[in-house]
């Protein structure tokens, strides 16, 4: 479903929801009893660990932020002048 240009969607898509609700639950054998979350967060840590830079970029974006993006704006001003003879 997509979003309406100029309209706020506060309601989550479908696969959101999905995916916020089993994220949240437990690992079914998980010594350690963590959640599914907790697991994908820990192989994304150590994928970035074994040099995954996309992987790296996800973790610095998701704590620090996405960077942004520089815009560098120039005007040149253009006087016309008509002289009046």
């Amino acid at each position: 479903m997509r979003k309406k240009v100029g309209r706020v969607n506060t309601r989550r898509e479908p696969i959101t929801e999905a995916l916020l609700k089993l994220a949240a639950q437990k690992v079914p054998g998980d010594p350690r009893g963590r959640t599914y979350a907790e697991v994908l967060a820990e192989r994304l840590l150590k994928a970035a660990l074994r040099g995954n830079v996309a992987a790296f970029r996800e973790i610095a974006n998701r704590v620090e932020g996405e960077p942004q993006q520089r815009i560098e704006v120039t005007h040149h001003f253009v006087s016309r002048r008509t002289e009046a003879g």
